[in-house]
């Protein structure tokens, strides 16, 4: 098999150079902004986790309130409050699942 090459002259093209430096520069430029994203993301990840803390914490004690109040009522008062607001469990406890997945 006879395989023949064709060679060409070089032609220099400078707006294909200057997109490739440009190119370079957003890539160094997104390596540089990925790093600052990062810091950032570790340095507020405790402040998140301690307001998410806070704000489950106060909710708790804003179900407590009903929820004692409920605990010491009779049982027909009770069965008054299921038919408004749904079935209501009668513990002098407040139980709250955090999912963290």
């Amino acid at each position: 098999m006879l395989t023949t090459y064709v060679i060409h002259d070089f032609e220099h093209c400078p707006e294909v150079q200057e997109s490739q430096k440009e190119l370079e520069k957003l890539m160094q430029d997104q390596g540089s902004l990925k790093t600052v994203v990062l810091q950032w993301c570790y340095n507020s990840y405790g402040e998140v986790l301690s307001s998410c803390m806070h704000f489950c914490a106060v909710r708790v004690f804003v179900e407590s309130i009903p929820h004692s109040c409920a605990f010491w009522k009779s049982e027909d008062e009770i069965g008054a409050m299921a038919g408004l607001g749904g079935e209501v469990d009668a513990h002098p406890y407040i139980s709250f699942t955090i999912n963290i997945s």
